[in-house]
């Protein structure tokens, strides 16, 4: 759980990854890398759906191509695209 933990949202963390409409942000300010958000017994969640629930962590999405949100099941894109 150490890995987990360190990508744990703080309050500082909070505003940086919520837009002022209320949404979370889909992508990284810088280099536009996907983001996904995690609620524990929830799972991984799409920008969209982590609007509507009380994340705790967020990290980006470099390689898995199959990620998908466990709410909407809205796939998650991957960063370096499809892996071989």
């Amino acid at each position: 759980m150490k890995y987990v933990d360190k990508y744990k949202i703080s309050e500082h963390d909070y505003y940086a990854f919520r837009l002022a409409s209320g949404q979370y942000r889909a992508q990284t300010i810088v280099g536009d890398y996907p983001l996904f958000y995690v609620k524990p017994y929830l799972g991984i969640l799409c920008n969209l759906c982590a609007a509507n629930h009380d994340v705790q962590f967020v990290n980006i999405n470099y390689g898995n191509d199959q990620l998908q949100c466990g709410c909407c099941k809205a796939s998650i894109p991957s960063a370096l695209g499809a892996q071989e």
